[in-house]
C-alpha cells in the first residue's frame, strides 16, 4: 500500500519492519513510498486435555519429581519462537537486500532478538521499540518511527556524564593558567 505523504517515505532505502509479540510476528518492507506485509507467523501453544501431560520421574525407590504439563512452558515456547524467527529473518535479509531494520518487540525478548542477527545485520538496526505492537496498523508504526527521527537517534547520556558536560569550560581554562 502507498504510504501517506506525512509519514517517512524511505526513498532509496529498503527498510525491514519487524513487529513481534511473545509468540507472533509480522514482517513489513518499506521502500520508495510503499509498504507491504511480506509475512507473518504465529506459534501455537500446545493444548493438553485432562491429565495427558502428567509426568513422573523416579529413581532409587523414590519419586524425584512429578508434575503436569497442563501449564505451558514459557521458556520452551520462547525458545521455539526465537528459533523460528532466526530462520525467517535470515531468509528475508538475504533475499530482499535490506538496508535498514526497525524492531517493535516486547522488552523481554528484545536483546535475544537482536542477538539472532549476524553482526553485519545488527548494524542495520536503526531503532528497537519496546512493547507489543502486533495489532497496530503499519501507518501507526511509521508514525512512531517518524517521531523517533524527529527527536534524533542520540544515545542517552548517563547522569554523571551530564554533570561533567554542564560544567562551564572557563573553569578548565582557569586551572591551566595557574
Amino acid at each position: 500500500m502507498k504510504i501517506t505523504r506525512d509519514l517517512p517515505q524511505f526513498q532509496n532505502q529498503k527498510a525491514l519492519i519487524v513487529v513481534t509479540g511473545l509468540h507472533e510476528a509480522d514482517f513489513y518492507i518499506a521502500k520508495n513510498g510503499r509498504i507491504e506485509k511480506i509475512g507473518e507467523f504465529k506459534l501455537l501453544y500446545p493444548h493438553y486435555s485432562d491429565k495427558e501431560g502428567f509426568f513422573e520421574t523416579a529413581g532409587h525407590g523414590r519419586v524425584l519429581e512429578s508434575g503436569s504439563v497442563l501449564e505451558t512452558n514459557k521458556v520452551e515456547i520462547r525458545h521455539r519462537f526465537l528459533k523460528e524467527m532466526d530462520k525467517i529473518l535470515d531468509d528475508i535479509i538475504k533475499r530482499k537486500g535490506i538496508t535498514d531494520i526497525y524492531i517493535f518487540t516486547p522488552s523481554t525478548i528484545k536483546d535475544e532478538l537482536k542477538k539472532l542477527l549476524p553482526k553485519d545485520d545488527r548494524k542495520k538496526i536503526k531503532h528497537a521499540f519496546e512493547g507489543n505492537f502486533t495489532k497496530l496498523h503499519p501507518f501507526q508504526l511509521l508514525s512512531m518511527i517518524q517521531a523517533k527521527e524527529k527527536i534524533g537517534w542520540n544515545v542517552p547520556v548517563k547522569a554523571e556524564a551530564k554533570k561533567i558536560l554542564l560544567i562551564p569550560l572557563n573553569i578548565f581554562k582557569k586551572k591551566r593558567r595557574q
